[in-house]
């Protein structure tokens, strides 16, 4: 499995519009400064693909809203497709 992008809306330091972050194939570098979001990104494709988090999914949530959302792509190793998965946090109602 190759993961192509991470979207993320609404999680911790990542603002409502959507940031995508691209993924080139084979090593990726993953650098800012402290606060930058390096971890949430990890933790985002962590929880999105083993709805794993080293605490809970309300606290991942941006302060101050009430929804989120993660958007992970990635290349199966077995047919070659490319599949989003898609984790929503907080509250299911549109604001």
């Amino acid at each position: 499995m190759q993961i192509t992008h991470v979207t993320l809306k609404n999680a911790k330091s990542y603002s409502e519009s959507e940031t995508v972050v691209q993924f080139a194939g084979h090593v990726n570098l993953i650098k800012g400064e402290n606060g930058a979001g390096k971890t949430t990104l990890l933790e985002a494709i962590g929880f999105a693909l083993f709805d794993t988090l080293p605490y809970s999914a309300k606290d991942f949530l941006r302060r101050g809203t009430k929804r989120g959302e993660i958007r992970v792509g990635v290349i199966s190793a077995v047919d070659e497709r490319e599949y989003e998965v898609v984790r929503e946090i907080g509250s299911s109602s549109k604001v």
